[in-house]
C-alpha cells in the first residue's frame, strides 16, 4: 500500500514538474515577444518625435508667402509626415507578423529607401536651419 502511494505521488509530482515546465518556456516566450514589441515601439516612436520636432521647427521659422522658405518648408513638413505613417505601418506590419509567431525580420527595400529619405529630409533640415 505504501508503494502504490508513493507511485501515485511520484506520478502526480512528474505531472506537475512537467505543467511548470511548460508554463515557464510559455512565460520565457511571452517575454521574448514583449521585449522585441518594446523595441520596435520604442524605435517608431523615436522617428515620430523627431518629426514632431522638425514640425515644431519649421513652424516657428519666419515665413514669406512664396518664398523658397515656404516650400522647403511645406516640402520638409509633408517628408517627416509620410515618415512618420511609414513608421506607424511598420511597427503594425511587425505586429502582425510577431503575433503570428513569425520572429524572422526582413529589410525591405522600401524601407530602405525610406531611411535613405530620412537621411536627406534631415539635411535639408540642417541646411534650412542654417540659413536661418
Amino acid at each position: 500500500m505504501l508503494i502504490f502511494i508513493s507511485i501515485i505521488l511520484l506520478i502526480i509530482c512528474l505531472i506537475l514538474i512537467s505543467i511548470l515546465t511548460y508554463v515557464l518556456y510559455k512565460s520565457y516566450h511571452l517575454a521574448r515577444t514583449v521585449m522585441i514589441l518594446e523595441d520596435d515601439l520604442s524605435d517608431a516612436i523615436e522617428k515620430i518625435n523627431f518629426a514632431e520636432e522638425t514640425m515644431d521647427n519649421l513652424l516657428n521659422m519666419r515665413l514669406f508667402f512664396d518664398s523658397p522658405e515656404v516650400k522647403n518648408a511645406v516640402k520638409a513638413c509633408l517628408d517627416e509626415v509620410k515618415i512618420a505613417k511609414f513608421e506607424i505601418n511598420k511597427l503594425a506590419k511587425k505586429f502582425v507578423e510577431r503575433s503570428k509567431q513569425k520572429y524572422i525580420i526582413e529589410e525591405i527595400e522600401e524601407e530602405q529607401d525610406m531611411e535613405e529619405q530620412i537621411v536627406k529630409n534631415r539635411e535639408k533640415l540642417l541646411r534650412i536651419n542654417n540659413e536661418n
